[in-house]
């Protein structure tokens, strides 16, 4: 609209012009003639070439808009993308936390089993080496032979702290383990072989008395030194504080 309102302009005034050099007679011959056609047409053309320019300048601008709306939809695209990144990041770092988490508590359950486990193996170690002291009778698998030199063993322990130096009160507990130890391992074996019961040797006892005293005659002396053989070497030496059987 303003190309074609200036191109009037020109024309308006270039037709004023000649008319004022025709009506006017107190213009002298000798003024300059009126703008030829030829200078109108160079006026068109040159109008015609700033509406051209002014053409490309409105393309060139309207290009220029829609390039920075295209960079600013761009733009608006990226930051969405970048803040979708920066939520995934923020969920990846959660979700390695959370895993970091769940491994920390697996090693420790892990840890947990393992102790356990050597736990349950110490507890079956030590359940399996006391059914090696039972009988069959309470749920074990010791056998007499087993037994009598359980028994054995527990019967020389108490005679070698019997013959160490007295010590004290540390001596009389140290004896009194040993008799209690070796009466144990005695009451084993009494189960095993169906034995009458047991008898705590004392002072001056012999097993001719022992024998009148549990079964009313002397005579059975024998039988009580054979049931413990394991422990006697000579029917005369006995211990005093140690425990014999009573087949």
């Amino acid at each position: 609209m303003e190309l074609i309102a200036l191109r009037n302009l020109v024309l308006a005034l270039a037709l004023y012009s000649a008319t004022l050099a025709v009506a006017d007679p107190a213009v002298p011959t000798t003024a300059e003639p009126a703008a030829p056609p030829s200078r109108i047409e160079e006026l068109e053309t040159h109008i015609a070439g700033m509406q051209d320019k002014l053409r490309e300048s409105a393309g060139a601008r309207k290009a220029a808009d829609q390039a920075r709306m295209e960079a600013e939809r761009r733009l608006a695209t990226s930051t969405q993308t970048l803040e979708r990144l920066r939520q995934e990041l923020a969920r990846s770092e959660d979700a390695r936390a959370a895993l970091g988490e769940a491994l920390r508590t697996q090693s420790q359950a892990h840890l947990d089993a393992s102790a356990a486990l050597d736990e349950a193996r110490t507890d079956a170690h030590r359940l399996d080496q006391l059914l090696r002291r039972l009988p069959p009778a309470l749920g074990g698998t010791l056998g007499i032979d087993e037994a009598r030199a359980a028994a054995a063993t527990s019967y020389r322990v108490l005679v070698e702290t019997l013959q160490q130096p007295a010590r004290g009160a540390g001596r009389k507990i140290e004896v009194a383990g040993a008799r209690t130890q070796l009466q144990l391992d005695q009451a084993l074996l009494a189960v095993l072989t169906d034995a009458r019961g047991l008898y705590r040797v004392e002072e001056n006892d012999s097993l001719a008395l022992i024998s009148r005293r549990v079964y009313g005659t002397e005579g059975r002396w024998q039988r009580l030194f054979a049931g413990n053989r394991h422990l006697l070497d000579d029917p005369d030496r006995l211990t005093p504080g140690m425990t014999l059987i009573l087949p």
